[in-house]
């Protein structure tokens, strides 16, 4: 790894507006970045309704020298023919990448996820599914802002916890040469990245996000579409500027981090696939 750029910025963090002002990160290293895990599962029946699915994974990623070990438990219980509800429970951790994969006194990140749901067989090929989940995040990684001024190749720490929670929902149906789905998630992810500081949105929070699909196989024709609605993703407003003489640069003047949202946004995708089949091979195209 070879560096000479300005710290890049962190989660909840603006792009940079201008290098000449930015601290510089020089750095010239070689280090490994392995990881290995390990798995194990067992399925439980105490009666012909009931599976009990429990397990445990142990990771281990060796530049920060630190281990996990990450329980599960997924209980799902068959109330009729048509009825399935499920309740899980899972702890996981992540290892670090991009800039904060340089030093080696972090820790890794933690989750630990709840999630109730079922399932409903409405009728012959169309099956319905609804849950509820919550996350709750430790040890993330945020960017310290006076070591980032005193110390740019040692800024990370691992002092921030967040959460992600809400309810999804999911209809699939296949009939003879249909088949779609339409699915629809409300969700929030926040965080704070100081003990004593205030909660914020992540970066990629969207509160609501609905996608239906849909294809229709007619002979060697195939139609397919798709659409996708969805909110905006938080940003942080810029509400001023300083002008600084001796660089001759402006300085944005910053608002609350990701205290606004740009526009939803909405997709419609189509499609349209043509095959051919010969005796060795096989010939598709293709319009989107």
């Amino acid at each position: 790894l070879a560096v000479r750029f300005p710290q890049q910025p962190g989660e909840g963090m603006p792009p940079p507006t201008n290098f000449t002002t930015l601290p510089l990160v020089e750095t010239e290293q070689t280090f490994d970045n392995s990881a290995s895990g390990a798995y194990a599962a067992v399925d439980l029946r105490p009666d012909d309704k009931t599976t009990i699915t429990s397990g445990v994974r142990l990771d281990h990623y060796y530049h920060v020298d630190a281990s996990t070990w990450s329980p599960r438990l997924q209980v799902t219980r068959e109330l009729d023919a048509d009825w399935r509800v499920r309740l899980a429970y899972g702890r996981y951790s992540r290892g670090l990448d991009q800039a904060e994969s340089v030093p080696t006194y972090l820790e890794p990140e933690l989750a630990t996820q709840l999630v109730l749901g079922a399932d409903l067989d409405v009728a012959d090929g169309v099956t319905a599914t609804g849950s509820v989940f919550y996350t709750g995040r430790q040890q993330l990684v945020v960017s310290d802002p006076l070591l980032a001024e005193t110390n740019p190749g040692e800024t990370f720490v691992n002092r921030g916890r967040g959460r992600s929670y809400g309810v999804e929902a999911l209809v699939r149906g296949q009939r003879q040469n249909l088949f779609g789905w339409m699915a629809y998630t409300f969700a929030r992810s926040d965080r704070i990245d100081d003990p004593t500081g205030a909660r914020r949105l992540f970066d990629f929070d969207q509160p609501h996000n609905f996608i239906a699909l849909a294809a229709y196989k007619l002979g060697k024709w195939q139609f397919g579409a798709r659409f996708q609605a969805s909110s905006g993703t938080p940003e942080t407003p810029i509400t001023g500027s300083v002008y600084l003489a001796d660089a001759n640069v402006y300085i944005p003047q910053y608002g609350g981090v990701n205290s606004q949202r740009v526009e939803a946004a909405h997709a419609l995708d189509l499609r349209i696939d043509r095959s051919w089949t010969w005796n060795t091979f096989k010939l598709s195209a293709f319009l989107d």
